[in-house]
Parts: structure tokens; C-alpha cells; sequence
């Protein structure tokens, strides 16, 4: 087999303990994609290569997308920020970078953090990308579900890196690439390919298993990577995402009320696989959490002295100020900000209240700020964790342990971007009355008049639906990619992201500044990298 040179995380005791979540080998590999073990000698049953693509769902969900992997790409756009100490006081300076768009390192662990996590899912997808063939005969419809399972994560993985990246390595065991860097079109053909084959051999639904993607969750991301391919690549074609979402319409429908998707009250029975939900990660507060509220909550609150103890992590909107709210997320239309006079879905986003048992925090004695103090994300909460309420004793959890489940791609979404392709292919109008379905949910039920969207020019379209796709979709992860693909990204955060507007002003960042680094350690160790003199993304020392 050929010689993987990224420096990802996977060997063969990793790969086949993946489902199980465990990993013994080191961060930082140049391996045989077997290791020391023979293709035949690790796979030579099927049995085993299934468990290594089961182990791709535990692998993108505990590894890629919980805790601060998942949200580091909330900062740096307008709906998220740093938390003003988080900012001052960080010891990795490239944290901060991610929010001000100025002070990325390519030394920075958290850069190299993000970097290497995403080869843990991509390289042993890859792997049974190969293998997965020469079972084909053994049994025909479980080697094509798993080959489809497969190119799902890969292409899933691939994405993510590439809009965090540009310029990626493309792992195909099939193929003469090197270790390096490859073209744009490459990748994004690559990608395409993905989620093609996935599409094509994934079944439209799993009941049993609803964890587990599907043809139509492969569609979904077909749709949004041809809205998504950059211009340059040719690939580009709102035609052809709008036929992937053709798809899939009608095969799911909104939930009746917004709450039901984010309600706090009863998490194990709100918001968990959903009718509105096309992919949809499991977690739960035992051994998979997402530990999104830690990142997500105040600091102050969890210095609150009640019953003359600290509570520490025990209120479950309690955190440490990592991700929270830019103004313009948080404020009304007529302060400055997104929100319309009825909008149901803010309160449900955004918590302003940040009252304990009666108590208001305080600046945290370690030098607290105001922002922590103000409106943060609520809608990751998971009163679950509540001491009062906790079936474990109370201590034991908190907000670490969070775990609800994260819809990640939803029908609402694709109703808002097969409006953008309407829009795009000329028909406004139907494309304005697929919005105003999203937006009839958030008041309720009945729009009123005032509320409706109606007649508007392609760019006042264009230029709404940002907003739109904001109120709806915020802090689902998807608003960096949103903002790169429509070109807005820099306008947008330079106004609305508080420490990219100080560093830059209404002038911008550079453009340079959209990507991130590649790790520094990859370039040292991997000599595809170190040999190639655009093997840095712009903007950035060697």
C-alpha cells in the first residue's frame, strides 16, 4: 500500500479502535498506511474494515466537531468573537487571531490542533476507500453502503479543511498524489466525486440507525459544494446544486416550532432526530458529550457564590466565554444588529439573562470584563447539566459534559440555499417565497404582513439572505463557508466582528487573512511541504 506522508493521527491499533474511541499511537506519524502490518494482515476480513468506517462517526464527532474543534471556525466572522479576557490574556496568540484576523501563527497549537485532527477522519476513509473493492463480491449491498459511508467523511473532512485552508493534500490510495499540496480543482473535484459516490450508494433513509448518513445528506453537500467551489475552479454551478436540493424536497418538513429543535427543558425528547433533521451527530452527557457550553457560557456566572460555595461549571448556562455573540448578532435591527420585532428564534439563540437563583454575576475576580456579563449563546444549553437537576449527584457534571444532539444539516438550510440558487438562476420571486416559509415558523406561524418578504432585485436578494441564513442557522458552524462563498466575508466581519473591526477599521482585513496558516510542524517534517515554495498560504512566514 502507499506511503500516507500528512502527519495524521492513525495506525492500525487506532484505525480498528476508532468506534470504541480510544487511541494509543502518537499525533505526529510518517507511516506505512498500515503501519508495520500488511493490508492482507489488518484487513483480511470485512468484518474489520466495517469497524474501521463505523469508527469514522465516533471519529468526526468526538475529535472534529466537540468541544473547541467544533467552534474555533465560529471565530473570526460577525456572529461569533473571542470574550474580551480570552482575547487580552490568551497564552496561544493565534486564538485571538482567529476573532482579529491578525496574529495567526504558524506555531500556533491551536492551528496545529485543527490541522492534524481532521487527517484522524480523512486517512482511514481513504483506507477503506481502497480495501473496500475487494469485498465487493463477498457482500455486494454492505460494501456499497460502507463505500458510500466512506466518501461521505471524506468529502465531509475535505471540505472543512479546505475552506479553512485553500490548498490541501488530497489522500486517494488509487492515485499518484504526493503528500503535498494539490490544485483547487483537484480538491474540489475531489470533494464533488465524494459526495457523488456517496449519493449514489447511500440508502435515502436509516431508521434503525439515524446516526447514520444517508443518500440524501450526501445531496445536501453536493448541493452546498457546488454553491461553494470557488470561481476560479470552474466548478461552480447553482444549476447543479439546485438540482441536488430538487431532491430533496419534500422528503422532510419543519418542525412546527423552532423551540422543538433547540429546547432545553426536555433534551431527550426535543431536538433529537427530528423530521427537519438530514444529518444529525449524537451525543449525550455520559460518554460522548459535545462539551459545546463550556466554550459557549459565562465565566462570571461560575464564580457565583450560592448557598456560600462557588457553583463552579454547575449551572448549566455557566462556560468560559470562548465563542460569544458579536452585537450585530445579538442586537435588534433598529440598534444596529439582525433582529426583527417578533422574531421567536432570538431568544432561543441568544441569552440575555444571565440571573442564577436570584443572583446577578460579577466581573470574575481573575479580571473579568463586561462582555461576559452580556448576551451569550443559548442554544447549546443542556439543562441536564443543572446541579439541581442532575441524576448523577450534581459535581460530578457540568458544563463540560453537555450533550445535546447537533442537527448539522437540516431541512431549513436547504430551503434557504435552494432560494439563494433560485435566486442565482433568475427566479426571485420563488426563491422569496421559500424564505418566507422559514420565516412564517419563526413568528409562530402566522407572518404578519409586515414581516413577508416581497418583490426585490437578485442583489438586495442577495444581501438579505445573509441575514436570513444568520437568524436561522447561527452557530451551526456553517457561516465561515457562508461568507466565502458569497464574497462577504470581509466586508462583514471587518463591521461586525469587534477585534477584526479595532485591528482593521472599515478598510478590512487583507485578504490574505481569510485562510489560516499551515501548521509549522507539517512543513518541517513533511518534505512535500517543506519542498514546495508555495507550500504556505500567502501572508504568512515560513
Amino acid at each position: 500500500m502507499k506511503k500516507i506522508t500528512i502527519k495524521a493521527a492513525a495506525c492500525a491499533a487506532t484505525l480498528l479502535a476508532a468506534s470504541a474511541g480510544v487511541f494509543s499511537c502518537s499525533d505526529f506519524l510518517e507511516k506505512e498506511s498500515l503501519t508495520s502490518l500488511t493490508e492482507e494482515q489488518a484487513y483480511e476480513k470485512l468484518e474489520t474494515v466495517e469497524a474501521l468506517v463505523q469508527g469514522l462517526y465516533r471519529l468526526y464527532t468526538a475529535d472534529v466537531r466537540s468541544g473547541g474543534n467544533g467552534v474555533r471556525v465560529l471565530l473570526g466572522t460577525d456572529e461569533c468573537q473571542l470574550g474580551q479576557d480570552q482575547y487580552l490574556a490568551s497564552s496561544d496568540r493565534s486564538v485571538p487571531g482567529l476573532s482579529s484576523h491578525d496574529g495567526l501563527l504558524p506555531t500556533s497549537t491551536t492551528i496545529s490542533g485543527l490541522w492534524q485532527v481532521k487527517w484522524r477522519v480523512v486517512t482511514p476513509a481513504a483506507e477503506a476507500i481502497y480495501l473496500l473493492p475487494k469485498f465487493a463480491d463477498e457482500d455486494p449491498e454492505k460494501v456499497k453502503i460502507l463505500l458510500g459511508e466512506a466518501h461521505f467523511f471524506r468529502g465531509m473532512v475535505m471540505l472543512e479543511q479546505t475552506i479553512g485552508w485553500g490548498r490541501i493534500p488530497i489522500i486517494d490510495l488509487n492515485s499518484n498524489f504526493n503528500g503535498g499540496r494539490q490544485s483547487l480543482v483537484d480538491v474540489w473535484t475531489y470533494i464533488i466525486n465524494d459526495f457523488k459516490v456517496a449519493a449514489e450508494n447511500l440508502p435515502e433513509a436509516n431508521d434503525d440507525d439515524r446516526k447514520r448518513a444517508t443518500s440524501y445528506a450526501a445531496l445536501a453537500m453536493l448541493g452546498k459544494v457546488y454553491m461553494a467551489a470557488p470561481e476560479e475552479t470552474g466548478l461552480r454551478s447553482f444549476q447543479s446544486a439546485k438540482e441536488c436540493f430538487d431532491k430533496i424536497m419534500g422528503k422532510y418538513s419543519l418542525v412546527n416550532n423552532y423551540a422543538t429543535l433547540y429546547a432545553n427543558d426536555k433534551p431527550t425528547t426535543y431536538g433529537q432526530n427530528t423530521v427537519e433533521a438530514i444529518f444529525e451527530l449524537q451525543y449525550n452527557n455520559t460518554d460522548q458529550p459535545n462539551r459545546w457550553q463550556w466554550e459557549f457560557g459565562s465565566r462570571a456566572v461560575n464564580e457565583l457564590i450560592i448557598n456560600g460555595e462557588a457553583i463552579g461549571g454547575r449551572c448549566y448556562f455557566g462556560g468560559y466565554d470562548m465563542n460569544i455573540p458579536t452585537d450585530y448578532m445579538h442586537k435588534d435591527v433598529e440598534n444596529g444588529g439582525v433582529w426583527e420585532a417578533g422574531d421567536t428564534r432570538k431568544l432561543l439563540n441568544i441569552r440575555y439573562d444571565l440571573t442564577y437563583q436570584g443572583k446577578q454575576p460579577v466581573p470574575a475576580s481573575w479580571g473579568g470584563s463586561l462582555d461576559e456579563l452580556g448576551p451569550h449563546v443559548r442554544k447549546f444549553e443542556d439543562y441536564r447539566t443543572e446541579v439541581t437537576n442532575n441524576s448523577t449527584g450534581g459535581p460530578s457534571r457540568d458544563t463540560w459534559d453537555a450533550g445535546k444532539n447537533f442537527p448539522l444539516i437540516r431541512y431549513a438550510d436547504i430551503l434557504l440555499l435552494q432560494a439563494e440558487c433560485l435566486n442565482e438562476l433568475g427566479s426571485t420571486a420563488e426563491g422569496v417565497g421559500l424564505v418566507n416559509q422559514v420565516r412564517q415558523r419563526a413568528w409562530g406561524g402566522t407572518l404578519p404582513p409586515a414581516m413577508q418578504w416581497g418583490a426585490m432585485s437578485q442583489d438586495e436578494f442577495r444581501e438579505k439572505i445573509m441575514d436570513e441564513r444568520m437568524r436561522e442557522l447561527c452557530f451551526e458552524t456553517w457561516r465561515r463557508m457562508d461568507l466565502m462563498r458569497t464574497g462577504q466575508y470581509i466586508k462583514r466581519v471587518s463591521r461586525h466582528n469587534r477585534w477584526a473591526h479595532e485591528r482593521w477599521g472599515d478598510a478590512g482585513f487583507p485578504e490574505n487573512r481569510i485562510l489560516w496558516p499551515i501548521p509549522q510542524d507539517e512543513i518541517n517534517t513533511n518534505e512535500d511541504f517543506a519542498n514546495d515554495p508555495e507550500g504556505q498560504n500567502p501572508g504568512y512566514a515560513r
